[in-house]
């Protein structure tokens, strides 16, 4: 809508259904949603307003002063003159204005500081750049007339009337409002409270971005020679200073909010450090970090550097060594194994190592990356679209405004049959890197659009209800994103089973039923705690029906309990029960209570359904504190 050859109507000659629904993905930002109005108007005279009257306004809705026969030329030439009238502060803010040089355009009315305006406009260029937005108090007139003659371009206006409280402006919806010294090595956050998830408040002063485009402004001095104003656009860059100093100023009016911004600021070392290298019996090695290695998050533009390395002749053989911490793993997809978890765990044991993951399926196929954790400010992710970081560079703005991390998960594909995915941990943002990075990447086709998510993510210990399930052959991959990689928390599935036709439950990221199967058709056979961080569900559905997953903490780690009604069974497993990794040794305990109380002693039947292993387990049935079977 602020770009000037957009419309801002949508016109029809019937009754009319709206539905407001996403039809592609995203541009990557949070955005604070969408605001309209429907409005019956008659077809043989398109007026959305009547002239020559009094609007008292309010201040919870938006007067929508549109043009005769809008966005066409306007059918009616009479003169017209509307007047606004509020209690306090009145704002036009004048999203599409266009007429001709001789048709006059007139705004009269109090300005905020108490001084008399009268404003003409005239001319198809007013709000080609942006939109104009105006203060007056109390009371506004508009008054025009539209000629009647022929012109190659329609002429028209499109302006949006409301009231707001006059008041000071005030810091306290920032973040981090004040001078700041930085110092090398330094990290300053700032932006507006609440950024991506709230919006940011009315008459805000403070210093990726989204406002209100005709009125809400941040302006940058000392980037560069001009005053730089950004405005309901947004974007995430690394920008330069070319100044010592920089101010930044956000400003919003009285009026509708945005998500505001959030932003760093970082004092770079632009020097070369030391460029002459001298060798000797005493100095034989020497690092040679680029500049902006140690401190600040790049090096700066516009460098030079140029080293020099000098030895005795005849004496020294030097040889150049260039090193990264890199930790690399390489992963190859396939029918049989099409998922692979690229998890980091904790980046506290190498907070500056960075984690290279290549992926490759084969020729027919491309990789798919889903990702559990946030990203934002806490880990740079680049996703190269080829088998080496010289391929083209995925797309990823998206990532960095994805506040979810529970629920259907966001995934992000490759081109190609390789995929390379760099991982590090953000310094700047936690020098301690007490985070983690989570993902998963798949080279299955996407499922058909009549089946359920594909992909479903717990933050932590609670329940999700209701995740759908329906279609035919489809796959759902539950993921628990708890990043305490505790083995003694636990996934628990609930599912309505009386519209299932198949079902297939695999422990951890796997198909295989050789090895992986925990339970085929029935629901009983599904262990009430599975001790893995992912569960695949294989169905089809005669109709939709939905599953529960739950992911806990039991109350004791090595007790589980349990309690069922007569008739009823009850599966549990062990925590190293079809475990890819010897978890060592471990006792658990689980506890039954048959809840139907007419029933007499002995009414439990146990069955073990897989043996305990190589010998070295065993179990124990107690009835209370009488053994009653035991097995090694």
């Amino acid at each position: 809508m602020d770009h000037h050859a957009v419309k801002k109507t949508l016109r029809t000659n019937s009754s009319t259904v709206v539905t407001l629904q996403s039809t592609g993905g995203g541009d990557g930002f949070p955005h604070s949603g969408v605001h309209g109005k429907i409005v019956e108007y008659n077809l043989k005279d398109p007026k959305f307003f009547d002239c020559n009257q009094t609007v008292v306004l309010n201040s919870s809705e938006t007067f929508f002063l549109v043009s005769h026969n809008y966005p066409g030329t306007p059918l009616d030439f009479s003169p017209c003159t509307v007047t606004f009238q509020y209690s306090e502060g009145i704002r036009l803010a004048l999203y599409d204005l266009v007429t001709m040089n001789t048709e006059i355009f007139t705004i009269q009315g109090t300005a905020l500081n108490g001084t008399d305006a009268t404003i003409n406009y005239s001319g198809r260029f007013t709000t080609y750049d942006e939109p104009v937005p105006l203060y007056f108090q109390k009371s506004v007139t508009i008054s025009f007339k539209f000629e009647n003659a022929a012109t190659f371009y329609a002429r028209r206006f499109y302006i949006l009337v409301n009231a707001f409280t006059i008041t000071k402006a005030s810091s306290d919806p920032c973040n981090n409002p004040r001078h700041f010294p930085l110092q090398l090595g330094e990290v300053v956050l700032f932006g507006t409270l609440g950024y991506p998830t709230q919006t940011y408040s009315s008459n805000a002063d403070s210093m990726s971005y989204e406002s209100e485009k005709c009125c809400d402004t941040m302006s940058i001095n000392g980037l560069s020679p001009y005053n730089d104003v950004y405005q309901g656009s947004q974007s995430s860059f690394l920008l330069f200073a070319a100044s010592s100093n920089v101010t930044m100023r956000f400003t919003s009016d009285g009026i509708i909010e945005g998500t505001g911004f959030s932003a760093s600021a970082y004092l770079f070392d632009c020097s070369c450090g030391n460029t002459n290298i001298v060798f000797n019996s005493s100095t034989t090695s020497s690092s040679i970090l680029s500049p902006g290695k140690n401190y600040g998050i790049s090096y700066c533009p516009n460098m030079d550097c140029t080293y020099t390395i000098n030895f005795p002749d005849d004496q020294y053989e030097v040889t150049a060594q260039y090193e990264g911490n890199i930790i690399s793993r390489s992963i190859q997809l396939s029918d049989s194994n099409q998922f692979a978890d690229i998890s980091t765990g904790g980046f506290k044991s190498d907070a500056e190592a960075t984690y290279e993951f290549k992926i490759s399926t084969d020729a027919e196929k491309v990789i798919t990356i889903y990702f559990f954790t946030l990203v934002s400010g806490q880990v740079k992710v680049d996703l190269y679209d080829g088998s080496s970081t010289s391929s083209n560079l995925i797309d990823n703005k998206i990532l960095y405004s994805n506040v979810h991390t529970e629920g259907e998960s966001l995934p992000l594909r490759s081109t190609g049959s390789s995929m390379v995915v760099r991982v590090r941990c953000n310094t700047d943002y936690d020098r301690n890197c007490g985070h983690d990075f989570q993902a998963m990447v798949s080279s299955s086709a996407q499922q058909d659009s009549s089946c359920g998510p594909m992909v479903y993510s717990l933050k932590n210990e609670t329940e999700s209800k209701d995740i759908p399930l329906r279609g035919s052959n489809c796959v759902l991959i539950l993921h628990s994103t708890d990043s305490s990689y505790d083995p003694g928390k636990v996934m628990q599935l609930k599912i309505s089973s009386d519209k299932l036709k198949s079902l297939k439950v695999f422990k951890g990221l796997h198909f295989n039923e050789n090895k992986y199967l925990l339970s085929s058709g029935f629901l009983e056979s599904i262990p009430q705690s599975i001790y893995d961080h992912y569960v695949v569900v294989q169905y089809s559905a005669s109709s939709s029906t939905s599953i529960t997953l739950k992911y806990f903490a039991l109350n004791f780690d090595y007790l589980s309990i349990y309690t069922i009604n007569n008739n009823q069974s009850v599966t549990f497993m062990s925590k190293d029960y079809l475990s890819d990794t010897n978890i060592g040794k471990f006792d658990q305990q689980f506890s039954v209570e048959n809840l139907d109380a007419t029933l007499t002693r002995g009414n439990l039947r146990l069955v073990v359904l897989n043996s305990v292993g190589d010998a070295s387990g065993s179990i124990e049935v107690d009835n209370y504190d009488e053994i009653v079977a035991q097995k090694s």
